[in-house]
């Protein structure tokens, strides 16, 4: 029994490392995204359009933000 929990143990610690792997990454598409959709709304005239601006702002402060917690994270676990 006490293997299994600790089999598991490790499993789960594996599990969360893919996970802050997959944020650090995913935080880099979704800037990357916001920053295409705010060069298309300039070059189609929608850059006074607050709506688009506001919501690409808060994409880009998503982001950010999960970079910089699956960066934090997968340093702390190696």
């Amino acid at each position: 029994m006490e293997n299994y929990m600790l089999l598991c143990s490790q499993n789960k610690k594996n599990q969360l490392i893919i996970i802050m792997k997959v944020l650090k990454h995913l935080g880099l598409v979704v800037m990357l995204i916001t920053a295409v959709v705010l060069v298309l709304s300039y070059f189609n005239g929608w850059s006074n359009n607050n709506t688009i601006t506001m919501s690409s702002l808060g994409a880009m402060v998503l982001g950010l933000i999960l970079y910089v917690i699956g960066g934090k994270k997968s340093l702390e676990n190696n």
